[in-house]
């Protein structure tokens, strides 16, 4: 809202386009043609775009910002060019690769087998197949900022589990083939698969 903010405070024409005017607004931006182009398909998709007519520079930045809004729902995202989703899908990468090397480590360190290496690897391999699947499927930014939200929390529960574990190791019992971190690993691939039911 800021940009708008800016751009509107420069004189800057500022756009309110859904699917009635898109033909006539979209060729009046002056951005690049990667802003523009998820412009057009978030209001293909039935959004409405509120974006200024060109980049504006503050603070050491040039590019958009702008809001897209679902009008049935009163959804929305507030946007900049590149950085917002730049930045969590960097956050979302990250979750999900500690996620996979955790139980590695676990496995490796003796902390679980290779049924619990099993158990939460593959959930969080399954994770990762599943979100990079999904990310080639959705066409709005507030599809993949829901993506990536459910796939962090994801991520992030199956990290807390391991540590949790990890921390109480020494006073978990084991019994038999069951290993001291068998609950984790259990309630990792238990939330993991709960979790895609709801998806």
């Amino acid at each position: 809202m800021k940009a708008i903010a800016i751009a509107a405070s420069q004189g800057q024409k500022v756009f309110t386009i859904n699917q009635s005017n898109a033909s006539v607004a979209i060729p009046l931006l002056s951005h690049r043609a990667s802003v523009i182009d998820e412009v057009a398909a978030s209001v293909a998709a039935g959004k409405e775009v509120t974006i200024h007519q060109s980049a504006i520079t503050a603070n050491g930045w040039t590019g958009a910002g702008y809001t897209v809004v679902d009008r049935e729902t009163g959804a929305g995202a507030y946007l900049i060019e590149g950085g917002a989703r730049g930045a969590i899908f960097f956050v979302t990468f990250v979750l999900l690769v500690i996620a996979i090397l955790l139980p590695l480590f676990l496995f490796s360190a003796g902390f679980i087998g290779i049924g619990g290496l099993i158990l939460a690897g593959g959930g969080a391999v399954w994770n990762f197949a599943s979100f990079i699947k999904e990310l080639g499927q959705i066409s709005t930014f507030e599809e993949f900022n829901q993506l990536a939200a459910f796939t962090s929390i994801k991520a992030f529960a199956s990290i807390a589990f391991g540590l949790l574990g990890w921390f109480f190791y020494g006073s978990l019992a084991e019994f038999g083939p069951i290993t001291a971190l068998t609950p984790y690993s259990l309630f990792n691939a238990a939330f993991l698969f709960l979790a895609g039911l709801f998806r």
